[in-house]
Order: structure tokens, then sequence, then C-alpha cells
């Protein structure tokens, strides 16, 4: 069984899940890296994820992200970290619930409010960040809540 950590940006969800790779000893995945790969192999661009996010806009990013969760279907006993966002698309969740089970990085939301405005993200309003960290959290925390198999609490001063 796959373990997939989800939850908000700089939650700590790649950081925990590189860690419980490594003491299980299984293999490690990152939706987000995967789209740099795809996008280095569609366009022969190497970007970082953000870079993505900025240079070719939400949509186009979607669409990468749904090809990267799709291929967690084909993995089998590996611990995966996947984008914040990724879970507001239904397809993507249920994607999810069927590839593994989903632990949710609970960091408190002072703590990701901070990291989100010491590097705001690229989707994020440059004139009103707080806003945007504000709906978006309101947004992606019921559902983070419902689809969770597992809660952890993430650490205050970082995971």
């Amino acid at each position: 069984m796959n373990l997939i950590f989800i939850g908000f940006i700089n939650s700590g969800k790649t950081t925990c899940a590189k860690q419980m790779s490594l003491q299980l000893k299984r293999p490690f995945f990152d939706t987000d890296e995967y789209i740099e790969t795809l996008v280095k192999e569609e366009l022969g661009v190497t970007k970082s994820y953000r870079e993505i996010f900025k240079t070719f806009g939400n949509a186009r990013f979607r669409a990468w992200e749904k090809q990267a969760v799709q291929k967690l279907l084909h993995l089998t006993d590996s611990v995966i970290a996947v984008g914040g966002g990724c879970v507001a698309d239904e397809d993507n969740s249920a994607i999810l619930k069927e590839a593994g089970n989903l632990i949710f990085v609970n960091t408190p939301k002072e703590v990701l409010k901070r990291r989100f405005l010491e590097n705001i993200p690229a989707y994020a309003d440059p004139g009103n960040p707080e806003k945007t960290f504000e709906n978006n959290y309101a947004k992606y925390l019921p559902i983070y809540e419902r689809i969770a198999d597992t809660t952890i609490e993430g650490e205050q001063d970082g995971i």
C-alpha cells in the first residue's frame, strides 16, 4: 500500500514523505518533481514546478498534475508527496484514495501563513497574498480533513 502525504503548501509533506520513505526503505515519489519531468520531456525545458506554474498558468499546470496523479495508480509500496492544490480536483482526490492511504500533514495555520508570506507562490495575488492564503486555507482545509485516512500534526518550527 502506498502512503500519500497531503496538505497545504509548505506544510512539510515532502519532508515527512522523504523521511518515511527512508525509514520504511520504500521508493519516494513527488508529483511536483514528476511535473518537472513531464515538462522537460514534452517541451525540452528544465523548470521548477513553481516556474512551470508561473510560465504556463494554472490550467496547463493542473493538466500536468492530473497526469502525475494518474501515475500513482501504477506505484506500489511507495511513499508519495502531492502538491497542495491537487485535491481540489475531485478526479484527483478519487485517484489518491484509490492509490493509497492519505496522510494529512496538519501544520498550524499561523505557521503555514508565515511560510506562505515568506515565500509567496506564483498563484498568489501579488497585491494581497494574505487574502490568497486565507481563501486557500478556507477552501482546502475541509477537503484535506474529509479525504484523509490519517492526520499527523506538523511541527511549529519546521518538520
